[in-house]
């Protein structure tokens, strides 16, 4: 009978270690359309996000209202729903504004960077703390911002402080939506904010409908027989920098119609070509865009040869300059409206609906 029940005992325990291993290792993959640096899983201790390039280096959080008796090897527990943020990547307060969650952030690295009117007010009214240069953040200020999560765009260095922090309860979420390749893979990046705040649904419902915005618009460029000739870039010294023909921008060139001079190029970042090459190459192009300049006067001023440009001469340059805040905080997660900005400027169309783009004064 002793015998038995020491059978019993191991059978019981074995069964119990095999459930707890099962809960941590099941995963069901949560579909991603375009999005290739971040992963997310459901487990059945709550739902693992994976961050990080394929084959580089990644991190890994658990996103749980309570923490779980038992963390997967490697993984960082996030109280979900996340209630105060501190925003460092500058995209992060785009996509929490358009989920209408403001209030949830603390912090911004600097309020001169800043478009949405929301969060001035709150930085004015120090409901926001503004810690101005990222790499000269104050661990005490950190602390008094009572943030429970830290968002940053990581280039392969860890969060200034990050050890100290977590000893503090402060979790470093690096961001890497500047590396992918496709608009729409940085727009999926609102499901990783939708996840972190108890708003997956309405996360999952704003990308859809994004993507399906951009997708109509892309189809109606195909339409299109007459490809416009566009280059984009800028001179700084004697460099040119130009999209290479796998950067983001030149997927959006693409997909609005536009026949882009550096289309076949290799790379994702910026080509760097002397402006001989440049003028050579798009003297006769009709449409300049992203010259870094506001205005043909400050155009010509910066770079005195632009005029001998045809795009320059036919008043055809367009560039996001004159709201720079709004491009780079909120047209990450609104590629379909950067999109339909080139498909009007490539067709030749009233500017005057242009979200983010605007002709050069």
């Amino acid at each position: 009978m002793r015998q038995l029940s020491i059978i019993f005992f191991i059978l019981v325990l074995l069964t119990s270690c095999a459930e707890q291993t099962a809960s941590l290792s099941h995963k069901d993959p949560i579909t991603l359309a375009y999005a290739e640096n971040f992963r997310i899983d459901s487990l059945a201790i709550g739902i693992q996000l994976s961050i990080g390039e394929k084959g580089g280096r990644q991190w890994h959080f658990i996103l749980s209202k309570d923490k779980p008796t038992q963390l997967p090897p490697g993984c960082t527990w996030i109280k979900t729903p996340v209630q105060r943020m501190l925003t460092l990547a500058g995209t992060d307060i785009g996509m929490l504004s358009l989920l209408h969650q403001e209030d949830r952030i603390c912090g911004v690295s600097d309020r001169r960077t800043v478009y949405n009117s929301k969060v001035l007010a709150r930085i004015a009214s120090e409901k926001i703390i503004d810690f101005g240069n990222q790499d000269q953040l104050s661990v005490e200020r950190i602390l008094l911002s009572k943030a429970q999560l830290i968002s940053y765009s990581s280039f392969g260095k860890d969060f200034p402080h990050e050890k100290e922090l977590a000893l503090a309860g402060l979790v470093c979420l690096p961001i890497l939506d500047w590396k992918e390749q496709h608009p729409l893979g940085k727009a999926e990046w609102l499901k990783v904010y939708g996840y972190l705040l108890g708003k997956e649904r309405n996360a999952i419902a704003l990308f859809n409908q994004t993507a399906e915005n951009y997708n109509r618009l892309k189809a109606a460029s195909k339409k299109n027989k007459l490809k416009t000739n566009v280059f984009s870039g800028n001179q700084t010294g004697e460099i040119w920098f130009c999209p290479a023909g796998d950067s983001y921008e030149a997927q959006l060139i693409a997909d609005a119609g536009g026949n882009y001079t550096y289309k076949n190029t290799r790379g994702t970042g910026s080509l760097s070509l002397t402006p001989e090459k440049v003028f050579t190459d798009n003297r006769q192009s009709n449409i300049w865009i992203n010259p870094e300049a506001a205005s043909y006067s400050e155009l010509k001023q910066k770079q005195p040869k632009a005029i001998h440009f045809k795009a320059f001469s036919a008043k055809k340059v367009y560039c996001y300059s004159s709201n720079m805040n709004k491009y780079w905080e909120t047209a990450a997660c609104q590629p379909d409206k950067v999109l339909s900005d080139l498909l009007t400027i490539f067709e030749n169309k009233d500017p005057k609906g242009l979200h983010f783009y605007a002709p050069l004064r």
